[in-house]
């Protein structure tokens, strides 16, 4: 299993921007204090769940200021552990010129234009509000107020050695339909390594889910479900179809979809978005489904 590396982790909290508090329109940063000797959830249940981890909190030695950015009364992000856990392997694996989507608090953009690998941080969002917060308060080399599907659409061919995508709250696999897919495809030839937050844990639940819904005989209710289940049935790897009005059909779609090496290897394929081979299986299926989601230029 994949574990955190916990002095990486101290490290970075140590090195997080010191964004005071502040409000522009809806948008609002606030803070906590945590006293030290508080445990702290760095990798929840669900994480460890869906990503192939051991669950961890943490305790440590010095009080810690976790910052809050919220919308419109809601909490978009914070600078929390196990928030700055998730972004220490794309900080260790980004470099040269590099596109973040999305600011935030700022802590991604700041920590990044700290690493000795990466040449130049770009980083686009859509919210002046949350610029004029964050902007003076970090390190970087630019922010670019505007939409990050608008963005990439315009963005010159290997324009960007790398790449890190963060404009989504929640983690479920609508998000890797409506951002995660469609964003990949826009960035695939203008940047070459391109990282999404918690594409692991949404890949997690698709991986565990999605087989049986090719062995379905009526279409499935998710577009993405559709264009798996319809590759799925036109390659012919799916031999029997089942009526799910039957109860105990269920058990017997997901222990055929279990026994099928051909199905599990085609959910694989599925989730490699950005590789070619995707888009002469999928791409088409995919267009049909969602037509209305941003292409390049």
């Amino acid at each position: 299993m994949n574990a955190v590396d916990t002095d990486r982790l101290v490290e970075l909290i140590q090195l997080r921007p010191e964004t005071p508090d502040g409000e522009s329109n809806s948008v609002k940063i606030t803070h906590d204090i945590v006293d030290q000797g508080t445990p702290l959830e760095v990798v929840s249940m669900r994480n460890a769940i869906l990503m192939g981890m051991q669950p961890l909190r943490a305790v440590f030695d010095d009080d810690i200021k976790i910052r809050r950015l919220s919308y419109e009364g809601g909490t978009w992000m914070t600078d929390s552990p196990q928030e700055v856990s998730q972004m220490i392997e794309p900080l260790d694996e980004l470099y040269g010129d590099v596109l973040v989507g999305g600011l935030g608090l700022g802590v991604f953009t700041h920590l990044l234009s700290l690493q000795d690998d990466v040449s130049e941080v770009t980083t686009v969002e859509r919210d002046q509000n949350i610029i004029d917060l964050v902007d003076k308060h970090i390190v970087t080399d630019e922010i670019v107020c505007n939409d990050l599907f608008e963005f990439l659409k315009n963005t010159p061919d290997g324009r960007y050695e790398s790449g890190f995508f963060d404009i989504w709250q929640p983690t479920g696999e609508m998000v890797w339909a409506n951002y995660v897919v469609p964003l990949r495809r826009l960035a695939r030839d203008c940047v070459t390594d391109l990282w999404c937050w918690n594409e692991i844990e949404m890949e997690g639940q698709i991986r565990m889910n999605i087989a049986p819904h090719a062995l379905l005989e009526k279409p499935a209710y998710d577009g993405y479900h559709r264009v798996f289940q319809s590759v799925a049935q036109d390659t012919g790897i799916v031999k029997e179809t089942f009526d799910t009005k039957k109860p105990d059909d269920m058990l017997k779609i997901h222990a055929a979809a279990h026994a099928n090496d051909d199905l599990r290897h085609l959910v694989e394929q599925f989730l490699l978005v950005c590789d070619e081979e995707w888009e002469e299986i999928f791409g088409e299926a995919w267009d049909r489904e969602y037509p209305d989601q941003p292409k390049r230029s």
